[in-house]
């Protein structure tokens, strides 16, 4: 789960594999990507007192 409160910009290393026509995709590299989470509003407003 990515959450951007938590750690709004991260490094993650992944694995992507290449699979031609009839290949098995079996070798793959190690590629690092830097992610950056935009923010969403996921919380309810809360509304302290009433006007």
């Amino acid at each position: 789960c990515l959450d951007r409160e938590a750690v709004p910009r991260g490094q993650m290393e992944i694995y992507p594999r290449a699979k031609d026509e009839g290949g098995y995709g079996h070798d793959a590299d190690p590629a690092s990507v830097m992610l950056t989470i935009l923010d969403v509003n996921d919380n309810h407003p809360y509304i302290q007192s009433p006007v």
